[in-house]
């Protein structure tokens, strides 16, 4: 089963295991936008039986997108809904798109080892002309405010995003390079800080709070922490492995796609409609005399 945030790639990624390991075509549909699944699909097989799996099948679910519902407070959750509505993670008009391209052009200030590498990356990668660069220099003083309104003139200029009497179109340059860093134009990186140093605290941060919690609630229940029987666990890993295999056991004898079950289906209902019918009585109406 293929879970995750919204438009994170669940859909794609079904599609290309099907397509590697059973040469077919996509069967789950896609969009560049996030909310576009609604339900849970049907199973999928996306891998033939091989020696990897035993002769047995590979079967998947496509799954609607998980929202967390809890972002946080303060400037910690304005964050996550900024980087989320910057990767398309929730719907883009739910904000500014100068706000967006202008915490994004902040990120990437601070990803590079220096504010001036990261406008030469920058340039490089928008194909912006070199009087940006030596222009906007000027402006990356910590003291000053970020330059956002100098580079999305650069951009739509360089797109030639103009309105009627030559003013600048600023949301469709900040669309523009909202586009360009999503079809990973910029490199491939993430916007969260992904170092060891902060993988290893984020995973005790919540390792801590998941142990405190679980003290917490057995505290309130004065009940002992239960060991984990393994006889119990291996009891139960036996019981799903049996009825995973029965499962697709009868899937391997009787092969039958899909559109053969509903065949059998509609055959069997025509079947009953047809005996219904053969048992209502039959009613016979007196003729009619001829009207002269």
């Amino acid at each position: 089963m293929f879970c995750g945030m919204p438009n994170v790639g669940k859909s794609s990624l079904l599609n290309a295991l099907r397509r590697v390991g059973c040469h077919k075509g996509k069967t789950a549909s896609e969009a560049p936008m996030p909310g576009h699944t609604r339900s849970i699909g049907g199973m999928v097989r996306v891998s033939e039986g091989s020696k990897q799996t035993a002769g047995w099948p590979v079967y998947a679910f496509d799954t609607p997108g998980i929202m967390v519902p809890y972002l946080g407070q303060g400037e910690e959750a304005g964050d996550r809904a900024f980087k989320m509505a910057i990767t398309a993670g929730i719907k883009e008009t739910l904000f500014d798109p100068y706000d967006l391209a202008a915490y994004l052009f902040h990120l990437l200030l601070l990803r590079h080892s220096s504010p001036f590498d990261a406008i030469s990356r920058i340039s490089e990668v928008l194909k912006l002309p070199p009087t940006f660069s030596s222009s906007i220099k000027d402006h990356l003083d910590a003291s000053q405010p970020l330059p956002t309104e100098q580079l999305l003139s650069a951009i739509a200029d360089r797109i030639k995003a103009v309105e009627v009497g030559g003013v600048l179109n600023l949301e469709a340059a900040a669309q523009w390079m909202l586009k360009c860093f999503r079809d990973g134009r910029f490199g491939g990186w993430t916007l969260d800080d992904v170092g060891q140093e902060s993988i290893g605290a984020k995973v005790c941060n919540s390792s801590e709070t998941s142990i405190i919690r679980l003290i917490e609630s057995n505290s309130k229940t004065n009940q002992p922490i239960q060991p984990i029987d393994d006889r119990a666990l291996t009891e139960n890993s036996t019981h799903i492995e049996g009825c995973i295999s029965s499962y697709f056991a009868s899937d391997r004898t009787s092969p039958k796609s899909k559109t053969a079950v509903k065949m059998e289906a509609r055959r069997a209902k025509k079947d009953v409609q047809r005996a219904q019918q053969e048992l209502k009585p039959i009613k016979h109406r007196p003729p009619q005399s001829s009207r002269r």
